[in-house]
């Protein structure tokens, strides 16, 4: 079967049709803009491979593309003297493209070397380029080079532009990046994992707290020093939700800390306050339990019903 019987039965398939009212001032949404952007970035400008792509659920799928809308947008420049990136790409977003095609050249005669064993760089270029998810061959590859890689390593999971999905890696490099130093356990990581905490993207977010977890005790040691620092800023918010993430059993200097700066320094009706209640869940000392529960006596009454609730469990249970 040729690549148009594949899309046509991709189509049919899916119940898709045209339709008759579809006009150019339909593309005048700014999602067209950026399929046609995403087009032009990874499939060379062609709708058929885009599509074949999204009908596989490819690595690279933006969950706002409809396989609906390509087809939409297929069949009006089929019937188009210009093509849609004539009619809605600025200057600027044809440099933006120019300058993704260029890297992925790059990158691919990178990732293409013979060079045996595979230099550094090559298979840095491999995992960005793969289309895995995540791409577990490589980085374990990567991880194999220990410390050595660690610099390279850093550089990428800080990359703003393989942050974004027009570029190669689908703005997912970075992750693996972050992978592989959680592979690697790389103590001189820690900071960098955790200074791109915060941004919202949960995915991201989980593959960067996964590292600091995989990285074990000199994480928990860092993000401690975090959350005893006397300057309380977002970093001490961020410290105590990353801290979050580790097993309290394993590391229960976490629910210590956490009680001692309730009882001396933090609001339990504050938000730092709230996350290291939380926090307080691995007390394992009797007299810790005790002194957990002196502080919910004294500051019940600013707490709110589920977490008054939560905190009378736990000290019940005992």
């Amino acid at each position: 079967m040729d690549e148009e019987e594949t899309l046509e039965g991709v189509k049919e398939a899916s119940g898709f049709d045209v339709d008759p009212d579809f006009c150019f001032y339909e593309l005048a949404d700014d999602t067209d803009a950026q399929i046609i952007l995403h087009r032009d970035s990874h499939f060379g400008g062609d709708f058929d491979r885009m599509i074949a792509y999204y009908a596989d659920e490819g690595k690279g799928v933006q969950e706002t593309f409809s396989l609906q809308r390509l087809f939409h947008l297929r069949e009006f420049e089929a019937t188009e003297t210009a093509s849609i990136a004539e009619l809605l790409l600025t200057e600027y977003d044809a440099e933006v493209v120019a300058t993704s095609i260029d890297l992925r050249e790059q990158l691919h005669e990178l990732a293409e070397s013979e060079d045996e064993p595979p230099r550094r760089e090559t298979l840095i270029a491999r995992l960005i380029l793969s289309e895995e998810d995540p791409p577990e061959e490589i980085i374990e590859e990567i991880a194999a080079h220990g410390e050595a890689v660690v610099p390279l390593l850093i550089e990428l999971l800080k990359s703003e532009r393989l942050r974004q999905p027009l570029f190669p890696g689908y703005g997912l490099a970075p992750d693996d990046a972050a992978r592989c130093l959680g592979q690697i356990g790389s103590a001189s990581a820690v900071q960098a994992l955790f200074e791109e905490i915060g941004d919202g993207d949960f995915e991201r977010e989980e593959a960067l707290l996964s590292a600091l977890r995989m990285i074990g005790r000199p994480a928990v040691e860092f993000l401690l020093d975090l959350l005893s620092s006397t300057n309380h800023t977002r970093d001490v918010e961020r410290a105590a939700m990353a801290l979050g993430s580790f097993d309290l059993e394993t590391f229960p200097e976490i629910s210590s800390q956490a009680l001692h700066l309730l009882e001396h320094d933090f609001e339990i009706d504050s938000l730092l306050g709230n996350q290291l209640l939380y926090l307080c869940e691995g007390l394992r000392e009797q007299e810790e339990w005790q002194r957990f529960a002196a502080l919910i006596r004294t500051h019940s009454h600013k707490l709110d019903a589920a977490d008054r609730t939560l905190a009378e469990r736990w000290i019940s249970s005992l």
